[in-house]
């Protein structure tokens, strides 16, 4: 009887470290898998990334020739539409001066009698953008203009 209680425990403790070896492989097998589902997945985002990058920088030279063409007085064609004249304004929205420029563009209306000028930034984050005359460039009001919440002060 002793014989045989050691030979079923002896089959016992094998059965018990065999399922324990499956089960150790299986579970590193799975972590093997995540492993190459997160260096997949990291790849994809830098490729994302790099290709955003590479978008976000040919729209920047875009608008960096719309504002050369707008400076050196190239005027728009009457017959262009205010849609393609809107969606313009809002590719131009990327950068922060141009955002400055609309935002009180759209603010003071048109006016052929003025022009508008950035200014640089104040103490507080805010854009400075001047509304000055034509004729003479004085200047007849300033405008703080906090981009991020399109809101702005006007003083003379």
């Amino acid at each position: 009887m002793k014989k045989n209680t050691k030979l079923i425990m002896f089959i016992l403790v094998v059965v018990i470290v065999g399922l324990a070896l499956f089960f150790i492989f299986q579970a590193n097998q799975k972590v093997s898998e995540n492993m190459e589902n997160r260096e997949n997945m990291n790849i994809q985002t830098n490729t994302t990334i790099e290709n955003n990058n590479t978008n976000q920088t040919v729209e920047n030279v875009e608008n960096t020739e719309n504002t050369s063409n707008t400076l050196e007085g190239n005027i728009q064609e009457e017959s262009e539409s205010s849609e393609e004249t809107d969606s313009m304004e809002e590719s131009n929205t990327t950068d922060p001066k141009a955002k400055a420029i609309e935002i009180v563009k759209k603010d003071w209306g048109e006016d052929d009698s003025v022009y508008f000028s950035y200014d640089g930034v104040n103490s507080d984050g805010k854009h400075i953008v001047g509304v000055r005359n034509k004729s003479d460039t004085t200047i007849r009001y300033w405008y703080d203009v906090d981009i991020n919440t399109g809101t702005f002060t006007i003083r003379k």
